[in-house]
């Protein structure tokens, strides 16, 4: 005999899951971050916990857009916004992370080096993260279109 379980339940188990996963990935990042800013270990050594990050998140992404949920609900000046204060974070990782490793060459060089490498740095992650933005919004509102046609479709029938 197959026992039904309550919807309730259902979306109960949903919930703590997704925290679950949030908590995770949260505890994942702060790994990452602290072993690369305060032990300075090499990067071969936490390299397992960026491919297990990227994947995670590459599978919520791909997972979202299969099942037809809207991914980006914000648009416009938003999601520049966003483009714009993932790049100033990208940059103040990188930036503390280059000046740990390189403080001495840095104030030899009067800090016009690090200025240029912080420029270079905030550049190059604002065009990556623009494009890999702007590719999963086009993703994402061709698979709205797709779903709101075969609604249209069935709604007609």
């Amino acid at each position: 005999m197959i026992k039904k379980i309550d919807e309730r339940v259902k979306l109960f188990q949903g919930k703590v899951s997704g925290e679950v996963l949030s908590i995770l990935l949260a505890f994942l990042v702060i790994d990452i971050f602290y072993k690369s800013f305060f032990t300075n270990f090499e990067f071969q050594s936490y390299i397992s916990e960026l491919y297990m990050l990227l994947g995670v998140t590459l599978y919520i992404i791909i997972r979202y857009l299969i099942a037809g949920n809207d991914l980006i609900q914000v648009k416009g000046s938003y999601i520049f916004g966003g483009i714009f204060i993932t790049s100033i974070l990208v940059t103040a990782i990188g930036g503390i992370s280059s000046y740990s490793k390189y403080h001495s060459f840095y104030i030899q060089n009067n800090f016009s080096t690090f200025w240029f490498v912080l420029g270079i740095m905030f550049l190059s992650s604002f065009i990556l993260t623009g494009i890999i933005f702007t590719l999963v919004y086009v993703i994402n509102n061709r698979r709205q279109k797709q779903i709101d046609k075969k609604l249209d479709i069935e709604e007609n029938d």
